[in-house]
């Protein structure tokens, strides 16, 4: 009877021993996984960082590229209201330039051509 009670302890002590086993392997791993899934985080946030600092530059450049167009928009109209100010200059008659012309030919020695 001793040595059933000494096999059944022993049987009792070893299921122990294995679920204490058990626990501490479990417990070991879900440490690493922890471990793991909290690098996974760090390296989302720098990554977010990361990205808010190149939405930053980019809405900074989307505001100066406005800016710019806004103030293009502003030379144009300005530009259209000085072109319906200007007076254009009145040009020579066709009979005036013939005259022109004849006159400093003359004035270089040449000879016109005479009608035939």
């Amino acid at each position: 009877m001793k040595k059933t009670l000494k096999t059944i302890y022993a049987a009792i002590a070893g299921i122990v021993t294995v679920i204490i086993t058990f626990f501490l392997i479990k417990n070991k791993t879900s440490n690493k996984k922890i471990d793991k899934t909290d690098k996974q985080i760090a390296d989302n946030k720098s990554t977010a960082d990361n990205a808010q600092g190149h939405i930053e530059a980019i809405e900074e450049q989307k505001e100066e590229v406005t800016d710019s167009i806004k103030n293009r928009e502003q030379v144009i109209e300005d530009l259209k209201q000085d072109k319906e100010t200007i007076q254009p200059e009145t040009t020579t008659d066709i009979k005036e330039a013939k005259e022109n012309i004849i006159n400093k030919t003359k004035r270089r020695g040449r000879k016109p051509r005479k009608k035939s």
